[in-house]
């Protein structure tokens, strides 16, 4: 990924963490299914989080992860 890929995924999800919501300045790119699990580096793999999202988040699936915090059923 580039950095205007980031850009472009910050101004998406309008400076807010894509999992709490919280807008910030600090946001960090996360892979939704992660390098480890078979996902790629592609724009449509990556999502922005805060720093305290991305360390939960770690190498977890994503669905499981979500699951965990509430949003999925």
């Amino acid at each position: 990924h580039t950095a205007d890929d980031i850009a472009a995924l910050v101004k998406a999800q309008k400076g807010r963490c894509a999992c709490c919501g919280k807008k910030t300045k600090r946001l960090t790119v996360d892979h939704i299914t992660p390098l480890a699990k078979g996902g790629t580096n592609w724009p449509k793999n990556l999502q922005m989080l805060c720093l305290s999202c991305n360390c939960s988040k770690n190498n977890k699936n994503p669905e499981t992860f979500m699951r965990g915090r509430g949003f999925l059923l």
